[in-house]
């Protein structure tokens, strides 16, 4: 193929993609030059499928994030995926510890003087606890007395105290004072996020976070991060090579001392400062550069830790109240346009 347009309609049968999603794909290969150095005949359509390949994983990942666990990206980011906590298996021993600190910590909490007041206070005695119903309202509804937002407040108040004490989360403090019933404290739980961008000026990243208790077994921690990490990187963690290592270094150092310019500027450079360790050809640097900058990382295949009993009622009466606004929402009024045609003779049409 000798031209763009021959090249366009190669690339976009191999790749087969949706027309916007090509378009796209298109506008970042012209953008970093592949382009224009294959009308020069500096690279091949091979090297131009290559790159459009990467760029389309990317795009793949992104399309998964929007199905369902994508949040609102920063000004510029395709896809930044929502933080994901996912369960993990740990020993009988470790389940049974937390379970029974779960139970003792309930039991404290039972005793606290900030529970027992605001029991008495506002649930009307010690020994009264709400159904899950009535604390669903509680917390939920759309509350307008001055009472019941002094309650919440109060509410929030004490269990931004009880969470720190007994290691539950805000609003599982809450239930607990509510309705009685004991959070599971999670020995040890993962986070995994991560942000994809096709943009050139940010990098894909990955993390992953682990909250554990400090009596776990420091090999059970071990155990689960090498899990996690293999499936979020797609197998080991080999370390980057030195010269790889060096290159980007050298590259970004280009970056901020010349700006975007053409990369056999970069590899000439590159190839005096270091010629025992000389690359071939601008597109072997390039291609260091790019890898390093965009990786491609994967959603670890552990399932979502199990919601529990206010997690549930909370997402339920969100979605009840919602749909309650929904059917209060009045029709949207059409206005009707009376028809100003004229009949032959130039006489108007009739309305009745």
């Amino acid at each position: 193929m000798n031209n763009r347009e021959e090249l366009a309609i190669w690339l976009r049968k191999q790749l087969e993609v949706r027309e916007a999603v090509f378009d796209k794909i298109w506008q970042l290969l012209e953008k970093r030059r592949w382009l224009s150095e294959f009308a020069r005949g500096e690279c091949g359509a091979e090297d131009i499928l290559r790159a459009a390949q990467d760029i389309r994983e990317d795009y793949e990942h992104i399309s998964s994030v929007a199905d369902g666990i994508a949040q609102l990206s920063p000004p510029g980011r395709e896809g930044r995926e929502a933080p994901k906590e996912v369960s993990v298996q740990l020993d009988d021993y470790t389940q049974k510890r937390a379970q029974i600190f779960s139970q003792l910590a309930a039991a404290l909490a039972d005793t606290h003087p900030g529970v027992r007041e605001f029991r008495r206070r506002i649930l009307g005695g010690e020994n009264v606890r709400l159904m899950e119903e009535q604390a669903s309202e509680f917390l939920y509804e759309k509350n307008t007395s001055e009472d019941q937002r002094m309650a919440l407040d109060e509410l929030s108040w004490l269990a931004n105290r009880l969470s720190r004490a007994y290691r539950w989360r805000e609003d599982a403090a809450k239930w607990f004072v509510l309705t009685g019933v004991a959070p599971y404290v999670q020995p040890l739980s993962v986070t995994v996020s991560d942000h994809v961008s096709i943009k050139d000026y940010y990098p894909n990243t990955a993390s992953i976070a682990l909250m554990v208790e400090a009596w776990v077994d420091a090999k059970d921690v071990e155990r689960v991060y090498r899990d996690v990490q293999r499936q979020v990187l797609g197998g080991d963690n080999r370390k980057k090579a030195n010269r790889t290592l060096d290159a980007v270094l050298f590259v970004a150092r280009q970056i901020r001392e010349h700006g975007a310019e053409a990369w056999s500027k970069r590899v000439e450079r590159w190839n005096k400062a270091h010629p025992e360790r000389r690359y071939k050809s601008f597109r072997e640097l390039r291609q260091v550069y790019e890898r390093f900058l965009h990786p491609s990382y994967k959603a670890p295949k552990y399932e979502p830790s199990k919601r529990e009993l206010w997690q549930v009622q909370r997402d339920n009466q969100r979605r009840r109240l919602l749909d309650e606004a929904k059917a209060r929402r009045p029709p949207v009024a059409i206005p009707v346009v009376p028809d100003t045609s004229r009949r032959k003779g130039n006489r108007p049409l009739a309305y009745s």
